[in-house]
């Protein structure tokens, strides 16, 4: 049932429709009236094509180089048409159906083999022989017998109305509502097949000429035959005379004089003279110029390899053709794809990946394709990303570009030699400059994208930060300087003290704090002579001292809970990774610094000096505990450059510190006292099992008290403060001499002391009477932990150094968030939706009908569809909005800045196609949430269909966001659908990382 705004919807489109046709009516009659012919088909205008040559004494294929002056392959269908119109002299509605036949996808743009087929498909080609019809109608042929189509079954499949003949469009029709057709033949293909049989010309093909066409197929088999026995004595001939295939593909490609001109035979002839005869040279050149035009071009190269090709043979040299083809169309890969609508984030299956696979890499089968794709799955995910293409072939182009650049220099051949990019001549520059020299052959250009938000000096990539960090370095070497100023945070000459990087607003000092004349940016080194990120011991949780001036406790407890974990800081089994990656480690003896953090998913390089604001020699932000660790004042000043000061980390929540951190996905609990909804022993216990969860997972935990100053319990100080976030370090079962079990939690004041005063706490009965079997817990958990190899606990201690221990039921009576880090293991993978709310999102709906049946359609709706053997499935789905904290000016919570949000998931029944009004959903976010990270907890799936919503508060609301899927089955299970068309990336759980180069990590272990 339509509801009346879509009947009134389908009226306007219906009035729009019946202006257009008298429209057209209106045109058609007055061309008429001034007697010009207005032809019927596609037929009268390729004559017109044809006729427009002869008369100029040209072909039909130097109208396309005409357009093409650039010699790119490729032009625009406005670039051709004006040369139809100029050159040809065709009328404007001619050029029209011609720009129509050669651009089929209706793409803007024509490639020179597009044209070149098209001319060859209505036989008006005059520069080299009439195949591909014919090979087309051979293709097809081939498919109708794999589906069991062969002979008159095929026609009268076509014909099911008996008319004695099939049209274009019956034909086209039919073919492609066979399964798996794109597996076996292009569009192209399938007009080019038609046009084979339509030899009267009428855009009909009767009975007779079907068959006529088929009687005519026995002599191609065996035309493929005698083709593949050539390809089988020329692979002996290789394998013989001892030539790898590859190399001898990489050195014709190394030996193009003209890259627009393809292989010459020239070309081909000096190359593989030195190790074929003139007989088997000739052989080798006819089967590779299949088109017989005396000169090769990349695809018949690629056509080539993959014919020749024995198992074994590496796909590689088939992106160098790639490179070197798109180079010689002045195109970038990202460019060509773009043109087919196919992003960087773009997912690819097989079959979506065998499409492209045939115009990009000129595949001749789906079996190519597949073995193709198979070698670029490199975690058997089933998908390939669109990334990775690019990343190949552009890595791809910067080898041939080296391998040609020394033959240039060597003047010898590299038949049987395999490429390093360590033998090029570098040996006079230093190390810096050698890996600098690599590196610029991954980065050769820098876009707005690389760069995050306005900052000069905070990146999106490791490649682009590392580049510029060298470039750096090049730079102070030049100028015979020890060590960067960062112009963007800290003093400079238009700021000399610095405020800008510390008040939000420069002339308005925050009350309390020093005045900004009185401070003074000092390096590490004017401050400490040995200072380290962390020393030997590693980070821990009494190592973090908030200052008394910034009230980022929210941030502090976070660094707390990450010292618990010194992975998340420094890993040491990937250099690209933790906060601190040692990838960057060595530029710190030139004063700069490299932070990873994490926004919306997505890692974000921020550079900084080594310079710190103190006040009377002292520091005057947070500190470590050790006058020789750096890692905390380190870390926050790089966080307060990536939300613009320090005065923007004033208030948050921990768990958007553990994110940003982490980059693990965090989530709240809320524990009301008044909320009545529940059991109070069921909340008790769900809360105890978050407990224990956190501490299987080794999550990372906080928690805070709503309101501000001091918790008062039962009249009784606590020493607790409101609005202040506290870590959670340690949960453990204690088992007292009466044999009574205590439930205890571990947690941390960030200012390094101030603690809990009331049972179990330092001085109390509890700790007295307990301490010594606490001690002994510790020391067993220590060691257990150590044996399986997972970070231990730091053993408890008395004393006033902000760690303290409180009882569970202690615990529910002050706390009301409790704030947990969602650690999934490695067996997720995760799918992100990068989508918008706009103006004509409804939100969330009222109780009116209406309204619940507008809520479907008039919000951003994703549809998961999950079929997968796998027992048990789960999904876990959050979202996050762009950080209030990125406007300099905005205050937490930063209402207006975020949108109140709340996701709902739906089930659809065996009989449901789609979700047609809102219903009680399976699983929802809670309550409707402004704040910037919300999600929905771990939720058990069937294989069955669900609907994702969400949705803002109220009409009229626009805001990006970013939502993340992750499951823990494999990702062919899962199918997701958007209703705004919108790209999903499913983010690989291997990632192709820059130091799997060897000559770049050869350099990095030398610094």
């Amino acid at each position: 049932m339509k509801s009346i705004d879509e009947y009134k919807k389908i009226v306007i489109t219906l009035k729009k429709k019946v202006k257009l046709l008298q429209q057209e009516q209106q045109d058609l009659k007055r061309l008429q009236q001034e007697k010009v012919y207005v032809y019927s088909d596609r037929y009268t205008a390729i004559k017109q094509l044809k006729k427009a040559a002869k008369k100029l004494g040209l072909t039909t294929e130097m109208f396309f180089r005409a357009a093409d002056t650039k010699s790119m392959e490729i032009v625009t269908t406005k670039r051709l048409g004006e040369i139809l119109k100029k050159v040809a002299r065709l009328h404007e509605n001619y050029v029209q159906e011609l720009l129509n036949i050669f651009d089929v996808e209706n793409s803007g743009s024509i490639t020179k083999d597009e044209y070149y087929q098209t001319l060859e498909m209505y036989q008006i080609n005059e520069e080299y022989g009439n195949n591909f019809n014919r090979n087309s109608y051979s293709k097809f042929i081939y498919f109708l017998k794999r589906e069991q189509y062969d002979g008159i079954i095929g026609f009268i499949k076509m014909d099911p109305n008996k008319l004695g003949y099939i049209t274009r469009e019956m034909f086209v029709a039919f073919t492609q509502s066979l399964n798996n057709w794109q597996q076996y033949l292009t569009l192209r293909e399938i007009y080019s097949a038609f046009q084979y049989m339509d030899i009267s010309e009428n855009d009909q093909i009767s009975r007779e000429e079907y068959l006529q066409a088929f009687e005519k197929l026995p002599a191609l088999p065996q035309i493929q035959q005698i083709q593949e026995q050539k390809v089988n004595i020329l692979r002996k001939v290789l394998l013989i005379k001892g030539v790898k295939l590859s190399s001898f593909v990489l050195e014709l490609m190394l030996s193009i004089q003209k890259p627009e001109l393809g292989i010459t035979i020239e070309v081909f002839y000096n190359v593989a003279k030195q190790y074929l005869d003139r007989k088997e040279t000739l052989a080798f050149f006819k089967l590779m110029d299949h088109q017989q035009k005396g000169s090769i071009d990349y695809d018949e190269i690629m056509s080539f390899y993959y014919m020749t090709m024995s198992y074994g043979d590496s796909f590689e040299i088939v992106f160098t053709i790639l490179a070197r083809k798109l180079q010689a169309m002045n195109k970038s890969i990202e460019k060509y794809l773009k043109q087919e609508q196919i992003y960087a984030e773009t997912q690819l299956t097989l079959d979506q990946f065998n499409q492209i696979a045939q115009d990009l890499f000129n595949t001749p089968n789906y079996e190519i394709s597949a073995k193709l794709f198979e070698a670029m799955d490199l975690d058997n995910s089933g998908i390939v990303s669109a990334q990775e293409i690019i990343t190949y072939t552009n890595e791809s182009l910067k080898n041939y570009s080296l391998l040609l650049r020394q033959k240039t220099q060597t003047q010898t051949t590299m038949l049987f030699e395999d490429f390093d990019s360590t033998q090029i001549e570098i040996a006079n520059l230093d190390i810096e400059e050698q890996l600098l020299f690599e590196l610029k052959k991954y980065k050769t250009t820098f876009s707005d994208k690389d760069r995050f938000e306005n900052f000069q000096y905070i990146f999106t990539n490791e490649i682009s930060c590392l580049v510029v960090c060298l470039q750096i370095v090049e730079n102070l070497k030049l100028n015979k300087q020890k060590y960067w100023e960062d112009p963007e945070f800290g003093s400079n000459k238009l700021d000399p003290y610095g405020a800008n990087s510390i008040f939000r607003i420069e002339n308005l000092p925050v009350k309390g704090w020093p005045d900004p004349k009185d401070l003074c940016w000092q390096r590490i080194s004017e401050i400490c002579n040995d200072w380290v990120f962390m020393d030997e011991n590693g980070a821990n949780a009494n190592d973090v001292i908030q200052s008394h001036y910034l009230g980022d406790c929210w941030l502090i407890s976070a660094l707390t809970i990450i010292a618990c974990n010194d992975q998340y800081l420094i890993d040491q089994n990937d250099i690209s990774k933790g906060l601190y990656p040692k990838l960057f480690h060595f530029l710190s003896k030139y004063g700069i610094i490299v932070i990873k953090f994490n926004k919306m998913f997505r890692d974000v390089y921020v550079v900084i000096d080594d310079r710190f604001c103190t006040y009377n020699n002292k520091l005057l932000f947070a500190e470590c505990r050790s006058e020789r660790e750096w890692w905390v004042q380190i870390i926050e000043k790089a966080y307060a450059k990536l939300h613009t000061c320090y005065e923007s980390l004033t208030s948050g929540d921990i768990s958007q510190a553990l994110f940003d951190c982490t980059g693990i996905p965090c989530t709240r609990y809320v524990i009301d006292e008044n909320d009545h909804t529940k059991d109070p022993q069921e909340k008790k216990q769900q809360l105890l099992n978050l407990f224990q969860v956190g501490k299987q997972t080794n999550a990372l935990m906080g928690c805070s008290a709503h309101g501000t100053g001091q918790v008062l319990l039962n009249g009784e100080e606590t020493g607790l403060y409101r609005g202040h976030a506290y870590s959670i370090l340690h949960y453990f079962h204690l088992k007292d001499a009466q044999s009574r079990i205590h439930k205890l939690i571990v947690l941390r004041n960030p200012w390094g002391f101030g603690e809990w005063k009331l049972k179990w706490s330092d001085y109390s009965i509890e700790m007295s009477e307990n301490f010594q079997l606490i001690q002994a817990y510790f020391n067993e958990e220590i060691q257990r932990c150590e044996q399986n190899g997972i970070e231990p606990p730091e053993q408890y201690n008395l004393g006033d150094d902000g760690i303290f221990i409180m009882n569970f039921k202690s615990f529910l009576n002050i706390f009301n968030n409790l704030f947990m880090s969602v650690n999934l293991d490695e067996k997720w993978s995760v799918m992100r939706i990068y989508d918008s709310f706009t103006k004509e999102h409804l939100g969330t709906p009222n109780k009116n009908e209406r309204s619940q049946a507008q809520y479907p359609y008039n919000n951003p709706r994703y549809t998961i569809r999950i079929n997968h053997p796998f027992p048990n499935k789960k999904i876990y789905i959050a979202l996050s909005q762009k950080d209030g904290r990125l406007d300099r000016f905005a205050k937490y919570p930063y209402e207006g800045k975020l949108v109140k949000i709340i996701m709902c998931l739906f089930q659809l029944q065996q009989n449901e196609t789609e979700l047609t009004k809102f219903q009680k959903p399976v699983l929802d976010s809670k309550l409707l949430s402004g704040r910037r990270d919300i999600d929905m907890e771990v939720f058990s799936v069937q294989n069955a269909t669900y609907v994702l919503i969400p949705s803002a508060h109220k009409p009229n609301i626009t805001g990006d966001y970013v939502i993340s899927v992750f499951f823990d089955f494999p990702p062919n299970g899962i199918i997701i659908e958007s209703s705004t068309e919108k790209q999903f990336l499913l983010q690989p759980k291997i990632f192709s990382s820059l130091m799997q180069n060897p000559t770049l990590l050869k350099l990095f272990n030398q610094l």
